[in-house]
């Protein structure tokens, strides 16, 4: 699923194609996180945070903020620190 992400953003010929892929995906993420499916949050902000898509600074200025918010939260939720601590205390709700 990572490489499907990263697929999918870097076909969009233009920024603001770009864009609105990266915002789509962010919002599946966090669809999958209401659904609670964490392995598919885990994949998307993987694709993130690859090298690839991560140098794209033209295309994460213009994402807007209230993405950035949730891709913030996201990253947050699934960060490694503390072997997954975030994650699971959000798994024994």
């Amino acid at each position: 699923m990572c490489r499907l992400v990263i697929t999918e953003i870097l076909k969009q010929p233009t920024v603001n194609g770009r864009v609105q892929c990266i915002e789509k995906w962010s919002t599946v993420a966090d669809i999958c996180r209401y659904l609670r499916n964490f392995n598919g949050v885990l994949q998307i902000m993987a694709a993130f945070v690859n090298s690839s898509i991560y140098r794209l600074k033209q295309t994460w200025d213009r994402i807007s903020k209230q993405n950035k918010q949730v891709i913030n939260k996201l990253q947050i939720l699934v960060h490694s620190d503390g072997k997954f601590k975030n994650l699971r205390d959000l798994l024994t709700k």
